[in-house]
């Protein structure tokens, strides 16, 4: 809308679940930003659930045609795919990614040695299409497994025995797929024995064959899947290196962690918290966690993908050792010993071997607040690009008990 963009602060309430369709920007919410511009009063869009499924970005529309090679021992030697790709009336954010992410996936955890594949994406009268649980994974492991067990039906053999001899072995990692996927490292066998077991796999199937030999009508089917996720970012987002998080240590004591991350409902104020309190040594009780406003000092590229904890959690476990090494050494300092005889513990700076020796991380605080010319305030930067460097910067006008860390 032709507006500075230091003039815009956004902040999320409540979203209640988004699963990766709430990052799609359909359009609503701009037209009601220019409606309140052009009016010069507040503007609210309100969506029911109605509207929400006639007009919101749906998850997939594939129809696909596969055609496979196998040996007589079961084992998978090349696929053959063909998608047709529901796109919806027009296109969204990343709705063309969707159909073709979906052939980069299609080795999934087994060891296939050659696949063609050809996506159309058409346009029809449904609703647009976008991310939405997996964004072109699940189809791919719909035709990797639907083709296992096509496998297992025609030679005769179990589903699992088929699927563990297709399976990459645990020596091979790391592997890169036949479509370009670095695989780090895996052991698909040990889980797939696992499951067996727990879920007595054999016990289902002597039951099941009981059902069928048995005069009645009564069936069992006993259904049986893998897959590989991204998460991360990884080869799906080669760019995934912004985020950052500040961890703060207030005169009160308690911990205060500010990110730029966008919660919709996954648990990541918690999360934040049992990672600094962790780092700390304070119960998770103690730690405030500050997300959905772009006034705080963080920033993030989106959560999507299953990212944040992994990306953003660790920006907050970065920051919070950050302020865990400086507030040792501040501690240090004071009592002029090293921060290698030092330690937290339930919020509290001690001594090794010195029981009566305590500091309160609070009262440490308040002392850093109190006497600036103590160097307590690093703004530390760390990108995950190759060669990337630690840099430190100026501390700000006000120190304080604080690292902010992008990562």
């Amino acid at each position: 809308m032709g507006i500075d963009r230091s003039l815009i602060t956004v902040h999320n309430a409540e979203v209640g679940g988004a699963f990766g369709a709430k990052n799609n920007l359909l359009g609503e919410e701009i037209i009601a930003a220019l409606l309140a511009v052009r009016s010069g009063r507040p503007v609210k869009w309100i969506e029911d659930r109605s509207e929400n499924f006639q007009a919101q970005s749906q998850g997939r529309g594939q129809i696909d045609t596969i055609e496979a090679a196998f040996q007589n021992d079961g084992r998978l030697l090349g696929l053959k795919v063909h998608s047709i790709a529901d796109l919806g009336a027009f296109l969204a954010f990343s709705t063309a990614m969707v159909p073709i992410r979906t052939p980069s996936m299609l080795c999934g955890p087994y060891q296939v040695q050659a696949i063609e594949s050809k996506v159309v994406g058409v346009f029809t009268n449904k609703a647009v299409t976008a991310p939405y649980r997996g964004a072109g994974r699940p189809e791919a492991a719909y035709i990797l497994e639907r083709t296992m067990d096509r496998i297992a039906y025609e030679l005769e053999l179990d589903p699992a025995e088929v699927r563990r001899r297709n399976f990459i072995s645990p020596q091979d990692f790391p592997h890169t797929t036949i479509t370009g996927l670095l695989y780090d490292s895996g052991n698909y066998h040990a889980a797939l024995d696992r499951v067996l077991e727990l879920a007595d796999y054999a016990g289902w199937r002597v039951k099941q064959r009981a059902y069928r030999d048995s005069a009645g009508s009564r069936l069992l089917g006993i259904g049986l899947a893998t897959f590989i996720e991204l998460s991360g970012g990884g080869a799906a987002a080669p760019n995934d290196l912004r985020e950052a998080a500040t961890v703060r240590i207030q005169r009160d004591g308690t911990i205060l962690v500010q990110s730029g991350v966008s919660h919709n409902g996954q648990g990541h104020f918690t999360a934040f918290a049992q990672i600094a309190a962790s780092v700390l040594n304070v119960p998770a009780s103690r730690v405030e966690v500050r997300l959905n406003d772009t006034t705080l000092p963080g920033f993030s590229i989106g959560t999507f993908g299953s990212r944040i904890t992994q990306m953003a959690g660790s920006a907050v476990l970065l920051a919070a050792e950050a302020v865990r090494t400086k507030a040792l050494q501040l501690a240090a300092q004071l009592w002029e010993t090293t921060p290698a005889d030092l330690d937290i513990e339930d919020g509290r700076i001690v001594v090794a071997g010195v029981p009566a020796r305590v500091l309160e991380l609070g009262e440490l605080a308040r002392m850093v607040e109190e006497q600036p010319p103590i160097p307590l305030t690093a703004h530390l930067s760390k990108g995950w690009q190759r060669g990337a460097t630690l840099v430190r910067r100026a501390p700000p006008t006000h120190p304080a008990l604080i690292s902010p860390l992008s990562r």
